[in-house]
């Protein structure tokens, strides 16, 4: 019999929880609960739709609460209660700032005390706004050409193999500017393909390659080097740092049966 007793205590619990959840609303009638923008330029800012709702129930009804699934989605409305077959406005208005890509976003509204629920659902596709140079190539040289790094980790290299990799620049000033190297640390296994010249507005590849030796990797076998890229004969602050570690070639033995 005690048992039987907790098993019902348990069931109304259970029933009073699922009793808190809001249901979907009936007494506040949209006209739609989903809109779909299409596509969204981040360029023009943010962009909103607003629904349209009727009050059918006999009484006031007054939208108490809203959540939202992402705080670039906002609603607006009046907060008065509505009277009985009252018409009203909710407007949703999405901020499209960094947020390429894909649009699904949810807003909640509950009401009758909240008892009842609404979801409204805005979708969408946001075509992301071109970067700026300052973003593409966050590293500033000197005269106007940028980079987009500083360090580069070539991780594990063979002696006698080599191994490449690019540093962008751009040019943004308004002449042609040589671009030189200046050595502050320097493995000897380390390459770079300069000097050169860069027009205005151009953009570049720098080739960086480590060509471990026997020879150069004979005090360490961890390469780093250090330079500075000159441009225009002015040695830019940033120090440009590499490394790799060098690792020797292993032949296979064979074995013969005897």
């Amino acid at each position: 019999m005690r048992r039987v007793s907790i098993l019902l205590v348990a069931l109304l619990v259970c029933l009073g929880a699922l009793s808190q959840e809001p249901a979907e609303g009936t007494s506040l009638l949209f006209d739609a609960t989903e809109w779909n923008f299409g596509e969204i330029d981040e360029v023009n800012g943010v962009v909103s739709h607003t629904f349209h709702y009727r009050n059918t129930s006999e009484g006031f009804v007054q939208i108490e609460r809203v959540y939202s699934s992402c705080g670039c989605t906002s609603g607006e409305y009046s907060r008065r209660p509505l009277k009985p077959n009252g018409e009203g406005l909710f407007t949703v208005t999405f901020d499209p700032a960094g947020r390429g890509g894909k649009v699904d976003k949810e807003i909640i509204l509950t009401y009758n005390k909240g008892s009842e629920k609404t979801t409204l659902r805005v979708r969408g596709k946001v075509n992301p706004r071109p970067l700026t140079p300052e973003e593409l190539y966050p590293y500033e040289l000197a005269g106007g050409v940028r980079s987009d790094s500083s360090f580069k980790a070539f991780g594990k290299v063979a002696v006698g193999r080599t191994k490449s990799m690019t540093i962008a620049l751009v040019n943004t000033s308004a002449e042609e500017l040589e671009v030189a190297i200046e050595w502050e640390k320097q493995s000897g296994a380390l390459e770079i393909n300069e000097p050169f010249y860069l027009s205005p507005n151009e953009k570049a590849l720098v080739t960086v390659t480590y060509a471990p030796t026997v020879e150069n990797t004979a005090q360490s076998k961890l390469l780093i080097d250090e330079f500075r890229f000159v441009v225009g004969g002015t040695p830019s602050e940033m120090l440009f740092r590499t490394s790799a570690v060098a690792e020797e070639k292993h032949k296979k033995e064979k074995t013969t049966k005897q």
